[in-house]
């Protein structure tokens, strides 16, 4: 037995069986690449949007705690325009002759000074 027969009997089959199994572990490994991609992918993406969630859930709370104020400022609003109209209405019934006219002015003008005083 010579040399090459040696090469040929024992050592090829061998880099032989090397080189497959080489190739079919990196042809697995790049199954496996391929196929965890899009899960890693939709992973990013669900924690993007878990984040922005997030912020929503604050944005909510600003949102929730403004209109609760404006709710407060326009019944503030309302007020001040009832206590306007009536002091319109003592001005009108003076104006008109009414016998009480001068109380009611100043009924009217106390109402007015005590409203703006508490702004």
């Amino acid at each position: 037995m010579g040399v090459i027969e040696i090469i040929k009997g024992v050592v090829l089959p061998c880099v032989q069986l090397f080189v497959t199994s080489a190739t079919g572990i990196g042809v697995v490994a790049a199954f496996l690449r391929f196929t965890h991609k899009p899960a890693d992918a939709v992973k990013e993406r669900l924690t993007a949007l878990e984040t922005r969630l997030d912020d929503m859930d604050s944005w909510k709370e600003d949102v929730d705690r403004r209109l609760n104020d404006d709710d407060s400022h326009f019944k503030a609003l309302d007020e001040s325009n009832k206590v306007t109209q009536r002091a319109l209405l003592a001005i009108m019934d003076n104006a008109l002759g009414n016998e009480d006219g001068e109380a009611e002015l100043k009924d009217a003008r106390k109402m007015l000074y005590e409203h703006l005083s508490e702004k």
